[in-house]
């Protein structure tokens, strides 16, 4: 299944009279979206909560994302500072940093808020006016980072905890005396300063000269607004099971992305206004849904920007390119080649009557290609109104994400060791646990004995022929465990359970394998091809979490001596577990295999005398870690 989000910044509006007493929305051609609504799941969703203020993009897009905001919430410029790969301190306190245009003639607190962007100023004149700022009044405990555009940055080094500088946002004001919108908080004395001092710096600075010769607006102050200490979201692949991006131009989106583990995808030309590359954020969207992941959240800033402007044909004109540029491209090419959800929304509403956010509920359509809902009523549009009446409404925001992919289902788990180190028993004992926890188990034992990858691969693994699992080249050994594997899940519906355990994985044929390799650039090399064959080219899943239970070989030897006969290889032990020196260069490999595959936990199943801990006692070792990392 693959999952779409498709945001449109402050797309939702009221009716206006400019547009025959619609909404943008109702008023704009959408034939892509609309298309869908009758099929769809319409309701409205709360995405920001009224106790939190202002009501932003940041507030609104964690929620979209299924982030509580109430739990994770730190202010809205430590995320974009983490985009600008700044590296905050437990004392630095991130502050947005606008330049806007103020009115010239009236003392300081007096202006009048004109311009909150400086008629969108470029990113190369911002730069050079904020690294201006920095050499003229930055300094080690307040320092000036430049973003993009109006968007900007600045680090302030302060202790304390719940520092509110009492600062307001600029496109809030728009139009406005600032005299009552100044920092008021005592923290914020000297950001007042700065920000009078940055007037007489940049009023007649050669850019702002240049630009009043242009007839555009000039970025004559700085403003701050949007503090927040250090972020920390929790991974969006372990919260949902879905490898996701986004795609946006704002700061904002792309810190959240990279604090929630996703990945950024930067597309040219996109600018975060009504002349951004629509058709680019749309095929950058498709390219990674085919090659890279299942999830992706497409954030287009332009209804946004269009709303505080006052822009009203820009707002209906962005909602129709999303739907001609975006929308309609993403649909033609999923359609009949893949089972694919869309999810059609705003983060809130932006009215073109009052240019700033509101708290207002904003309207969701979900989109299921394998489950279409039949409504007899065709006429039904994705717009305020219909959303409105169909009853549906989520209360709280953050919850709608998990609504919209399903529960978690089909959480990996792989566990891994030499021979001999307690996997089976601890695999069983595991599955019995979680089972007794009211989870649903599904389980996985490779090599697949009774397959036919699995039959050879025991046949050479028994030494009973002339090529062994020790002597025919590791490649080709490696293929037969990646077909072993490829097989298996090509009958096994792991979205069934809600954790899966696998008794060994790629992990082991990356480290046995790299184990008979003669250097360790061959090892390296053979341990890349092996993940890049198994994970890209046979697209076998890629587990959650490793388990390796580590014993030495010499307990491994003990332990295995207890098996006793085994079927598949004929005797006692196979062609790997009679090499004490091999396994011992396994046992390595697992013991440095976190600096290759991601997600490995090693396990220590013994005691000081190198005798086996109690089975229970491993195994809470292995719930606590679960426990630990929210997958139970």
């Amino acid at each position: 299944m693959k999952y779409i989000v498709m945001l449109g910044d402050g797309m939702a509006d009221f009716p206006i009279p400019e547009l025959n007493n619609k909404t943008p929305l109702e008023y704009a051609k959408k034939p892509n979206i609309d298309s869908l609504a009758s099929k769809s799941e319409l309701g409205l969703v709360k995405t920001v909560p009224d106790h939190l203020n202002p009501p932003g993009s940041d507030i609104a897009n964690m929620s979209v994302l299924g982030y509580n905001p109430d739990v994770y919430y730190t202010g809205r410029s430590p995320l974009e500072a983490v985009s600008m790969n700044i590296h905050m301190q437990d004392e630095d306190l991130a502050i947005r940093c606008n330049l806007v245009t103020l009115s010239e003639k009236e003392p300081y607190e007096d202006k009048i808020m004109m311009d909150y962007s400086s008629d969108e100023i470029t990113t190369e004149e911002s730069t050079e006016l904020i690294k201006f700022i920095q050499k003229e009044i930055g300094s080690e405990m307040l320092t000036f980072y430049p973003g993009i555009s109006y968007r900007h940055c600045l680090i302030y080094k302060i202790k304390g905890d719940n520092i509110s500088l009492k600062c307001t946002p600029p496109h809030d004001i728009s139009g406005k005396c600032i005299h009552d919108h100044l920092p008021k908080a005592p923290e914020s004395e000297i950001l007042l300063e700065l920000m009078k001092k940055s007037f007489d710096l940049l009023n007649n600075h050669p850019i702002n000269v240049a630009r009043r010769k242009m007839g555009l607006n000039p970025a004559n102050s700085i403003w701050f607004w949007g503090e927040g200490r250090k972020p920390g979201l929790s991974d969006f692949y372990k919260e949902h099971n879905v490898r996701g991006a986004i795609v946006s131009a704002v700061d904002l989106l792309k810190g959240i992305a990279k604090c929630a583990g996703m990945e950024v995808i930067n597309v040219e030309g996109a600018t975060g206004n009504i002349n951004t590359n629509f058709e680019g954020k749309g095929i950058a969207a498709l390219d990674f849904l085919k090659n890279r992941g299942d999830f992706v959240y497409i954030h287009v800033e332009a209804p946004d920007e269009s709303g505080h402007r006052h822009e009203i044909d820009n707002k209906v004109k962005a909602i129709e390119m999303i739907d001609e540029k975006i929308v309609g491209p993403i649909l033609k090419e999923l359609r009949g080649k893949y089972d694919f959800k869309m999810l059609v929304m705003p983060d809130h509403p932006t009215p073109l009557s009052l240019m700033t956010h509101t708290h207002d509920a904003v309207p969701y359509m979900i989109y299921d290609s394998t489950n279409e809902i039949e409504n007899k009523d065709k006429s039904i549009r994705y717009t305020e109104e219909y959303a409105k009446n169909t009853g549906v409404y989520i209360e709280e925001g953050y919850k709608l994400m998990s609504h919209f992919i399903g529960k978690k289902k089909g959480l990996m788990i792989a566990f891994e060791g030499i021979d001999g180190s307690g996997k089976g028993v601890q695999f069983n004992f595991l599955r019995e646990r979680l089972i007794n926890l009211g989870l649903s188990v599904g389980t996985m034992d490779f090599p697949a004995y009774d397959t036919f990858f699995g039959n050879e691969i025991g046949v050479m693994l028994s030494g009973s022929q002339s090529v062994t699992a020790a002597n025919v080249d590791v490649k080709s050994m490696s293929l037969w465990y990646a077909m072993d594997r490829w097989l298996a899940f090509q009958n096994f519906d792991a979205s069934k359970y809600d954790i899966v355990l696998l008794n060994r994985s790629t992990l082991a044929n990356a480290v046995y394998q790299g184990a008979r390799c003669d250097s360790h650039e061959e090892r390296m090399n053979l341990v890349s091809w092996i993940h890049d064959l198994e994970f890209d080219k046979l697209n076998i899943p890629k587990p959650n979490l490793f388990f390796v239970l580590d014993v030495s070989t010499e307990r491994s030897r003990v332990n295995v001596a207890l098996k006793g006969h085994r079927d598949y290889v004929g005797s006692e032990a196979d062609v790997y577990e009679k090499n004490l020196s091999f396994l011992d260069k396994v046992r390595d490999g697992y013991l440095n295999s976190q600096k290759i595959f991601e997600n490995v936990e090693i396990i220590n199943c013994t005691d000081d005398d190198g005798n086996m801990l109690p089975i229970k006692n491993i195994s809470d070792m292995l719930i606590a870690s679960l426990k630990e990392k929210r997958y139970i």
